[in-house]
């Protein structure tokens, strides 16, 4: 199945394509009532959708994956054949713009504290474990960081949640 026939299939299906949704180039963002559906070739975010949906990665504050899949086969950076993958997730809702500035105050003391071995001084997103064990990931997988941008985490009632994490 194509990419386009895996959107068509969830806009039959009573998914609505969000046009403007900020998930980087080439990424189709679908929602019907508390469930999203992610179709891009991003290989980075695929990894980070099976990384979470084995639920032994030690991860807390993580979205919640329902289904994840790479109908063409891996999704990989040179993506030859057209990968891409379709992740179905649930619905989380943005940080206030005062969230946002805080949290992007915070990020980075706290990425170079973890960087460091050490913890950051304070933790009030509840975010620093799971910092740590996807710099790990990063390292090991040869990705980027990509939680400078506060777009990349979200919010569950009054939890932090980690949505896009690699670049």
């Amino acid at each position: 199945m194509t990419r386009q026939e895996s959107v068509t299939h969830y806009e039959q299906n009573g998914f609505k394509v969000i046009s403007n949704n900020l998930s980087g180039i080439n990424t189709d963002i679908l929602v019907n009532g508390a469930t999203v559906v992610r179709i891009g070739g991003d290989p980075g975010y695929s990894h980070f959708a099976k990384l979470v949906y084995s639920a032994t990665s030690g991860l807390t504050n993580v979205v919640r994956i329902y289904f994840h899949d790479e109908p063409l086969g891996l999704v990989n950076s040179s993506n030859p054949n057209n990968e891409y993958s379709i992740t179905e997730m649930e619905l989380l809702t943005p940080m206030s713009q005062s969230e946002c500035s805080a949290y992007e105050e915070w990020i980075l003391p706290a990425l170079d504290e973890i960087r460091k071995g050490n913890n950051p001084a304070s933790d009030p997103y509840n975010l620093s474990n799971d910092l740590k064990i996807l710099l790990n990931y990063s390292k090991t997988h040869n990705f980027n960081i990509d939680l400078l941008k506060s777009a990349n985490v979200m919010k569950r009632g009054n939890d932090f949640i980690i949505l896009d994490p690699f670049f």
